[in-house]
């Protein structure tokens, strides 16, 4: 299961899926967690661990209405391998009233792409990611290639278990704790969750305080994006939160790669409105410098914050090293290069 990352689901079914270059994780058994996921090696930060194609989904703005009916008849469709495999995943909403079902098992474990309705992708073996306030890797969905990505979110010892996360991180214990609980039937014993005392109020400040911090921006952002003028977005003020946050998701120890290329994306642009190019273009580095640690050299925010970054580079500048070239021409020497990027690294 995972938490919901915003992405367009639209995607070409046809696309090739990514393979990382040697399998580096496992899927076996974990004490008092049933299966989980673990690493064979020792594995670098923004490594590619896992690429995998959905087996079932359901995407509100397509599928009709019917939620349950819509997921047994896709499970039907499955040959009896693949509904076996389907149906051998957690189910936290199962008891004597409610059996074994294909909604509560989608309910359970599918990466949700989409956060303004239902959007849901199954996968097999990224479904095997155990939950941690204090994950080791994130997942991310590539709607180009229709793939759930596993990305390493810090460096990973071999033997270690590799735990994604399945809600927003920025609350205290007792809030992340019922979460889990309500929608997933279970109690966090991770590090964050083991902390008791002095340590786990600060951790809970932390990050009660990382979650105004974050709101804050993405309030201002959306102030600038919808064209309202500079006096009121207050765009420096934004700028001294992205920094807070920053500053703060280090003290609590959280590799978030994705989180912080939102919030440096959103100072970059408020940078911008400042008319502080030098600045912008050091948020949009810090953007970028996230983003390819939980995404492909070929994903569409990469290609975003690389063309966000050559706009700011030149006008900080003044030089151009694409003088005379189209911006169609620009971007399609970028993908060209992105592109081999990808090839040389995962082949």
């Amino acid at each position: 299961c995972a938490a919901p990352q915003a992405a367009s689901p639209q995607a070409d079914p046809a696309s090739e899926p990514v393979v990382p270059p040697e399998p580096s994780i496992k899927v076996t058994p974990i004490p008092g967690k049933g299966l989980g996921v673990v690493a064979t090696k020792p594995i670098k930060v923004g490594e590619l661990l896992l690429a995998e194609q959905p087996i079932l989904s359901y995407n509100a703005a397509f599928d009709p209405p019917f939620f349950r009916e819509v997921l047994e008849n896709k499970l039907s469709m499955l040959s009896a391998e693949e509904k076996a495999q389907c149906m051998d995943l957690h189910d936290a909403h199962e008891s004597n009233e409610h059996p074994k079902s294909i909604t509560g098992i989608v309910l359970s474990n599918a990466f949700m792409r989409e956060t303004e309705h239902v959007d849901a992708a199954l996968c097999l073996t990224g479904s095997r990611l155990n939950h941690s306030c204090v994950p080791n890797v994130e997942q991310t969905w590539d709607p180009e290639r229709n793939e759930v990505q596993v990305f390493a979110s810090r460096d990973i010892q071999e033997g270690e278990e590799l735990c994604n996360y399945y809600m927003d991180l920025l609350a205290p214990r007792e809030k992340r704790q019922k979460e889990l609980q309500s929608r997933y039937n279970f109690e966090c014993k991770c590090p964050a969750c083991q902390l008791t005392g002095e340590e786990l109020e600060f951790s809970d400040v932390r990050r009660t305080r990382l979650r105004a911090l974050l709101d804050d921006i993405e309030g201002l952002y959306k102030l600038k994006m919808e064209g309202h003028p500079r006096e009121r977005v207050k765009p420096q003020r934004g700028l001294e939160r992205a920094t807070s946050f920053m500053k703060v998701l280090e003290e609590e120890k959280l590799n978030l790669p994705s989180y912080e290329k939102n919030a440096c994306n959103m100072a970059a642009e408020l940078a911008k409105l400042n008319s502080t190019n030098h600045t912008a273009n050091r948020w949009f580095k810090r953007a970028l410098e996230a983003a390819r640690k939980c995404h492909l050299p070929t994903h569409q925010d990469v290609f975003m914050l690389e063309h966000k970054l050559y706009e700011t580079e030149i006008i900080k500048t003044g030089v151009n090293p694409y003088q005379g070239w189209t911006t169609n021409q620009v971007m399609l020497v970028l993908c060209v290069i992105g592109l081999a990027i990808a090839c040389y690294t995962y082949e």
